[in-house]
This record gives C-alpha cells, structure tokens and sequence, in this order.
C-alpha cells in the first residue's frame, strides 16, 4: 500500500509541475519575415484632374490706387477630403504654355500665385491675372490637381523612391498621369 501511495503522490508531483510550466511566459523570437505582397500599381489610389480651364476675378483695392489688391480663382475638387488634407497631399500645377508644348509648374508659384486647400474645394491667389486664355487657338494657363491618400504619400515613400513633388515630368511619370 505504501508503494501505491508513493506512485500516487508522485504522479499528482508531476502533474502539479506539469500544470505549472504550462504558464505564460517571456515572448520567444520573431519568426522569419513572410513574403511581401503584391504592390498596386504606382498611382493606384491617386486622384487628379484633367488640365482646366480656371478664371481669376478681381479683389479688393484696399489701398485705393485704382489696381485691385490680388486676383483669385476657384477650382471645384469635389474628391478632395478632410482626411487627404490631414493625412495625405494635394498638389497644384500649371502650365504656362500649350498643350503642344508644355512648361509645367508646382504651385505656389513663387510669390506670385499661393493656393489654400478646402473640403472640395482650391483657391488659388495671384498678384496678377493668371486666367486661362486662348492664342492662335491654342490654351495657356490651365491648371491640373493631384490628390494623394495618406495611405499613397507612405507608400510612395516607403517604395525607397522620393518624388520630386515640385517637378511635374517626375510626378507624371511615376503616377502614370495621362494628359
């Protein structure tokens, strides 16, 4: 009898200590690194424009010396969220010469047109009249958009590619734009 008692109590021994390792402990290693997934095409997510024709209006003359103080635009973006303004980018560009033939600049524009961002909407400020306008049947002065999801703008950065945002060729060649 006392041999089944020993062999008893042994085995409730073995099975408390076996109970008792079985507890949480310290967090072993990080596994090898799984396979990365498909990346969408550069762009995938991105919302621009096509090329616009956009009007200045005259603003205040303030100071009273018959010229108007600044000129100002609006262009409608309906796409154009408060959490792409939070969290993501928006981009303004302008082409200062043809269709044909294009010069593409980032705006602001040094200091002559700076532009604020609203839910769908962009205002555009210029200390001249840098309205669309026709010459010899061809438009000047058209304006594009692009707006770029935080998710986008941390991929594009991620990707190891930084993007020249002020340098429309870089711009449209990485997100594909088409003219």
């Amino acid at each position: 009898m006392l041999k089944k008692s020993i062999r008893f109590s042994a085995v409730i021994i073995l099975i408390s200590m076996i109970v008792l390792s079985c507890q949480k402990g310290d967090t072993g290693p990080a596994g090898p690194e799984g396979p990365e997934g498909p990346e969408g095409p550069p762009g995938a997510n991105v919302i621009y424009s096509p090329w616009l024709d956009v009007t200045y209006a005259e603003g205040d003359d303030d100071n009273g010396d018959g010229d108007p103080d600044f000129y100002g635009a609006t262009i409608p973006a309906a796409k154009l969220t408060a959490s792409i303004m939070n969290s993501g980018a928006v981009h303004v560009y302008l082409n200062i010469g043809a269709s044909n033939d294009p010069v593409v600049v980032s705006i602001p524009y040094g200091v002559n047109i700076l532009s604020a961002f609203y839910e769908n909407t962009i205002e555009l400020i210029g200390d001249d009249d840098y309205s669309t306008f026709t010459v010899q049947g061809v438009k000047v002065n058209q304006y594009r958009y692009v707006l770029i999801p935080g998710e986008e703008t941390a991929r594009v950065m991620a990707g190891g590619k930084k993007i020249d945002w002020k340098n429309y060729n870089e711009v449209k060649a990485y997100l594909q734009l088409k003219d």
